[in-house]
């Protein structure tokens, strides 16, 4: 099973999420491995580089099939003044190998595109937006499993 691959235009080939992102999917070129169980419950954060926020929440991968995946991604959004909100809505995603996970937060009904590498009980990564805007939005996060099915 394979994902497009989306890249905003605007991301240029020397930019360092671009690269980032660019690494991530050039591994994603088939089935390898076993598809690890992701169901349960993870904690989720994330910075976005500019304008800079913190994100910090829980996601819940519901359902499993195959290679794909589903569930809920609830946040707290906090900018630099300290001023909060909460930001919630769904994941659909794959695992294309044992080792890598590509989903979409579809956040205020922008798709934020996740793509990260499972070590242990941890997935790290870069994400970046889509909302077609000139200089597309991005950064890192985190998830740490918290419990499973």
């Amino acid at each position: 099973m394979s994902r497009a691959r989306w890249l905003h235009p605007a991301l240029s080939a020397g930019s360092g999420l671009a690269a980032a992102v660019l690494t991530a999917c050039s591994s994603m070129t088939g089935p390898e491995g076993s598809a690890p169980d992701l169901r349960g419950s993870w904690s989720y954060q994330a910075q976005q580089t500019a304008p800079v926020l913190t994100f910090s929440g829980t996601l819940l991968i519901s359902s499993e099939s195959g290679r794909s995946i589903n569930g809920q991604l609830q946040v707290l959004e906090t900018n630099q003044a300290g001023v909060q909100r909460q930001l919630s809505g769904i994941v659909a995603g794959v695992v294309p190998n044992a080792t890598t996970v590509d989903f979409d937060a579809f956040l205020e009904q922008i798709g934020r595109r996740h793509v990260g590498r499972l070590a242990g009980d941890s997935i790290t990564g870069s994400w970046v937006d889509d909302t077609g805007e000139d200089v597309p939005l991005g950064g890192t996060f985190k998830l740490r499993r918290q419990g499973s099915p």
